[in-house]
């Protein structure tokens, strides 16, 4: 399992080292270039000395066509006109946040339409000494690119330039710019099924099965941060039942190994089979950093590091094929015998399990998460890790529930006490052979994931 593990590393690291293609927005980029360009020239012809860089805007880049519309075209433009003018040695980008309030109360109050007085208004009211505005419109298999230049002091157009480029070169850039703005600045919801593929012998072939639900935040594309709750999927011993064929390798145990004075000596050296132990409560809570290597706009590998704590863990065991302990009862029975007037103590078989609450466990993890964006808001992502827990004692031991008077007495004194007493020979403190009980969730588990960003 180890190397299959270590395979499944190799294989992802050695992806991200694979050549990407070349993106959809290469000739996008020259074009707005050379268009920053040209209006930077006609700026410095028009203010050859400027004494310090010119606060500038770039206004909403109308769609006039129902594809432009449609693949958002206009939005694109406006992103890749900020990015070049982001990295202006004239120019200086006006916060769009202010842009954007003072914008909304304009094309409000006039009747939603940006003319070119409105401009100069918004430019006078953010600062700004130019603003940049333009329209995408449909030209055969092309979009068209008009972009304008306006001074705020004169009103006047003081550039226009223009460009074409094809539509299916455009709609491929504006869609990877989506996926892309996602991955970098979303806030997701995750949902996550996983189960151990390799864990503790204490659970036989009943590994821990979690629901994780966790809230992710990546503040830049490289890196995201989550928290998560920890809900375990077996609740309850029903799920399986102890069949000795299936562990031909275990070591039987006898009576004498649980319970050394039944009041029955020959069944003593007779054999119970195996205990079977299954973790069947805790909740998990999980703090998580992940570095993710960005192979496409649309796939990335995440190495995910974390740390992880399960509040009141509980291991539910099964003695035998089914339950196989005995313990005395002073109720009411049928085949109880009087003494002096009283009911004598009565053995009884316990078919059910017992459940072990262990303190709280402490730990941390290392995973591998590929993820796969199907829609800009939505990804599928698998996980591949390793997590490691500090061995937790015991807290108490709970007897089983059944039709039986001991049990509310059982509930009175806490569990522990009442147990101890009443089964034979049995304490449920130290496993068979000797040595306390501890529980360990250590080892590899895998799981797929469905995030939803917002």
């Amino acid at each position: 399992m180890k190397k299959f593990f270590f395979v499944i590393v190799l294989i992802f690291l050695a992806a991200t080292f694979l050549p990407a293609e070349a993106g959809s927005d290469t000739n996008l980029k020259i074009s707005i270039s050379k268009a920053v360009e040209e209006f930077s020239r006609i700026w410095l012809e028009l203010h050859p000395d400027p004494v310090s860089k010119q606060g500038i805007a770039v206004l909403e880049i109308e769609n006039n066509s129902e594809k432009a519309q449609s693949a958002k075209i206009g939005r694109l433009i406006r992103a890749y006109l900020e990015e070049a003018m982001d990295r202006s040695l004239i120019f200086v980008l006006t916060d769009r946040e202010n842009l954007e309030n003072i914008l909304e109360e304009i094309t409000f109050s006039a009747g939603g339409m940006v003319s070119d007085d409105s401009a100069v208004q918004i430019g006078e009211l953010t600062g700004t000494a130019a603003l940049i505005s333009g329209s995408v419109v449909e030209e055969g298999s092309d979009f068209r690119i008009q972009l304008k230049l306006t001074a705020i002091e004169t009103g006047e157009v003081v550039a226009v330039t223009g460009f074409s480029l094809p539509q299916k070169e455009l709609v491929e850039a504006s869609t990877e710019l989506e996926y892309t703005y996602v991955a970098a600045n979303g806030i997701g919801l995750t949902v996550k099924p996983q189960a151990y593929l390799y864990g503790a012998e204490t659970f036989n072939k009943f590994n821990p099965m979690f629901l994780d639900i966790a809230v992710k935040y990546r503040p830049n594309r490289s890196i995201m941060l989550s928290a998560g709750i920890l809900k375990n999927l077996i609740t309850t011993m029903d799920l399986y039942r102890w069949d000795p064929s299936e562990y031909p390798d275990q070591e039987r145990l006898v009576y004498s190994d649980v319970q050394p004075d039944l009041p029955f000596p020959s069944l003593t050296d007779d054999e119970i089979g195996q205990i079977t132990g299954a973790f069947s409560g805790g909740t998990g809570v999980h703090l998580d950093f992940q570095y993710t290597l960005n192979i496409t706009p649309f796939f990335n590998v995440g190495i995910n590091v974390g740390i992880l704590g399960f509040l009141r863990p509980v291991l539910t065991v099964l003695y035998g094929s089914s339950g196989d302990l005995y313990f005395n009862d002073s109720g009411y029975d049928d085949g109880g015998l009087i003494s002096d007037g009283e009911l004598t103590d009565i053995a009884q078989k316990d078919k059910m399990p017992m459940e072990y609450v262990f303190n709280s466990l402490l730990g941390g993890k290392i995973e591998l998460c590929p993820e796969f964006f199907i829609t800009p808001r939505m990804a599928l992502s698998g996980t591949v890790g390793y997590m490691y827990t500090f061995p937790m004692g015991l807290r108490e031991v709970l007897a089983s529930e059944r039709q039986w008077a001991y049990y509310s007495s059982a509930i009175e004194s806490n569990y522990n006490e009442g147990a101890i007493e009443k089964y034979y020979g049995f304490n449920p403190l130290y496993a068979p052979g000797g040595g306390e009980w501890s529980l360990d969730l250590s080892g590899f588990y895998a799981g797929l994931s469905l995030s939803v960003f917002f």
